[in-house]
């Protein structure tokens, strides 16, 4: 005979191994993301401080340098957002079909909280590391012309 019990707290406790192992891939991978998005605006860094000076020459004020500034990070935010929940819907997919040999449920959720979640963080992360080259005089970037 089998102990029932003893075989599903044995699974248990792997499945907890492997939500703890995958909650600690994805915090690395975003960890991962949001140094590669600040070392992509320090690359970028000289450019858009010469963007902005040049706008604020022509007119433009801090809020809307901001604005656009804004927009281009909420765009790229959605983008990764979309991205990433249709990479986890396939690898869930992939999962439930091949390896867990289950039926496919796929949450609706992901669709809606993975773009949220990077917009968020991508325009955090995006206006803090171009917070510097929002502040470049108009006078210097006229004098490099």
């Amino acid at each position: 005979m089998f102990d029932i019990e003893a075989l599903l707290s044995q699974v248990r406790i792997i499945m907890e191994q492997v939500i703890k192992t995958v909650e600690f891939v994805f915090a690395f991978t975003l960890l991962a993301g949001i140094v590669v998005l600040l070392a992509a605006l320090q690359t970028t860094h000289a450019e858009r401080a010469y963007e902005s000076g040049l706008l604020s020459s022509l007119g433009a004020n801090r809020r809307q340098i901001l604005a656009s500034l804004s927009a281009e990070f909420i765009t790229l935010g959605l983008i990764a957002g979309v991205l990433a929940a249709f990479a986890a819907t396939a690898v869930e997919m992939v999962l439930a079909e091949f390896v867990l040999k289950i039926d496919v449920s796929i949450n609706p959720w992901v669709w809606l909280i993975a773009p949220i979640i990077c917009t968020v963080i991508i325009l955090i992360g995006g206006l803090a590391g171009t917070r510097s080259a929002l502040q470049t005089p108009p006078m210097l970037v006229l004098r490099k012309l």
